[in-house]
C-alpha cells in the first residue's frame, strides 16, 4: 500500500528542492556554483522522470515504488543534508543535491524499471528487500492481535476493555 505523502516526499526532494536552490540559493560555493546547478537540474530532471513513470505504473506496482522511493532514496538523502548541515557546510543543499543526482535519484529510477519481479530474483537479499519495502512499520504482534470477547455477558467489561481474556501466548512474547 502507498499513500500520495509517499509520492509527494520524493516529489518534493527530487524535483522541487533543486530548483530552489537553483534559483533562490545564494551563490555559496566559489567556482563550484556551475558544477553543482548542473547537478541539480539533473536531480531536477530525474525526480520528474520518477514522477512520471510512477504515473505510468500499474497501480499494483506503486507500493513497491513508492516505498522503494521514501526508504532507499528519500530518507538516505535527508541523512546526508542533516550530516553536511551539521558539519558547518555552507551549501549542504546543493552538495547533497548533486550526491543525490548520482547515487539515490539513479536509484528512483532503477526501481521503475527493476520493478518488484527483478528485484526478488537478486540472490540472497532480493526476497528480504521487498517484504522490507512492502511491510516496513507492521508490526506482526499487533497483526495476529484479535480482541478478546468478554465472558462476562452485557454487564462486564466490554471487548475493547478486556484485552487479557483468553490471550494466546506467542513465541515472540516471551522475552
Amino acid at each position: 500500500s502507498w499513500s500520495l505523502g509517499m509520492v509527494y516526499g520524493p516529489f518534493a526532494l527530487f524535483i522541487l528542492t533543486p530548483l530552489v536552490h537553483i534559483v533562490l540559493q545564494r551563490s555559496c560555493c566559489g567556482e563550484l556554483v556551475g558544477a553543482l546547478d548542473v547537478a541539480c537540474a539533473v536531480t531536477s530532471f530525474q525526480g520528474l522522470c520518477w514522477v512520471l513513470g510512477f504515473a505510468r505504473l500499474s497501480p499494483d506496482k506503486r507500493g513497491f515504488a513508492a516505498s522503494f522511493a521514501m526508504l532507499v532514496a528519500f530518507l538516505p538523502h535527508n541523512v546526508v543534508y542533516a550530516v553536511l548541515t551539521m558539519m558547518g557546510m555552507v551549501c549542504a543543499g546543493r552538495v547533497s543535491d548533486a550526491i543525490g543526482a548520482v547515487s539515490f535519484a539513479p536509484l528512483l529510477l532503477l526501481s521503475l524499471w527493476c520493478g518488484m519481479e527483478r528485484v526478488i530474483a537478486i540472490p540472497c537479499i532480493g526476497p528480504f528487500l521487498v517484504r522490507s519495502l512492502m511491510h516496513p512499520l507492521r508490526n506482526d504482534r499487533a497483526a495476529r492481535w484479535r480482541p478478546a470477547v468478554s465472558r462476562a455477558g452485557s454487564g462486564g467489561p466490554t471487548a475493547s476493555c478486556d484485552l487479557g481474556c483468553g490471550r494466546a501466548s506467542w513465541s515472540s512474547d516471551q522475552s
